[in-house]
């Protein structure tokens, strides 16, 4: 009689889960904890790439520096605002912006809040870029609108078209809600520049520059 073949020690699906378990990640490296881990690292990584872009400050072309001396120019609003007579004004964006830092000194700083540091002005013709600065927590927060600057029917019209939080752009929802909530908390700080603002007659925008033409404070009699 011909000899049986040894029977194996082993069944088929022993031998399969052998295989599947000599497969499986195993050992103290891959634990659940590690697991956790590379999740919240491939959450967090896309919003603190975020969180750089929004704390850097937009790209911009260097100011000029001027040579001559910037002017003080309250006295030359509260003059124009004064004067019966039509006035033509001339102001350089180192004016301008030297006159924005004297009249929006920075915000005192609190805790959980945005603080307002400074504000400055870029001007090109037809348009004009506000750019603020705010901290909040110790980081610098750049906010730069650019507007649609034109004089239609004796008022200036600041048209908002474009805006970036440090270097990412922000739709017109965002747009809006920013102009509501954060750029009008400046206005009250600029009474005297509005006055002489709704009385302009024309306006004409170079870069570094602006001129007026200002209407008289008062009718002059028989006109």
């Amino acid at each position: 009689m011909a000899a049986r073949p040894p029977r194996s020690s082993s069944s088929p699906a022993k031998t399969a889960g052998k295989a599947s378990a000599q497969s499986a990640p195993s050992g103290p490296f891959w634990t659940p904890g590690l697991q956790r881990s590379l999740i919240a690292a491939l959450v967090l990584a896309p919003l603190l790439a975020l969180a750089i872009q929004l704390a850097r400050a937009p790209d911009a072309p260097p100011a000029a520096v001027s040579l001559v001396k910037p002017r003080t120019l309250g006295p030359l609003v509260s003059g124009s605002i004064a004067t019966p007579q039509p006035t033509t004004l001339e102001f350089s964006l180192e004016e301008i912006n030297t006159h924005l830092g004297q009249v929006l000194p920075p915000a005192p700083k609190k805790d959980g809040t945005w603080a307002f540091e400074k504000a400055s002005l870029r001007l090109e013709p037809e348009k004009a870029i506000l750019q603020t600065v705010y901290r909040w927590h110790g980081l610098a927060l750049h906010l730069h609108v650019n507007y649609a600057v034109s004089l239609q029917a004796g008022k200036l019209q600041l048209r908002p078209f474009t805006a970036s939080f440090g270097r990412v752009n922000l739709g017109m929802y965002w747009i809006r809600k920013i102009e509501e909530n954060v750029l009008r908390k400046l206005l009250p700080s600029l009474k005297k520049e509005q006055v002489l603002l709704n009385r302009l007659e024309a306006l004409r925008i170079e870069p570094g520059r602006v001129f007026l033409k200002v209407r008289p404070s008062v009718s002059p009699v028989g006109s």
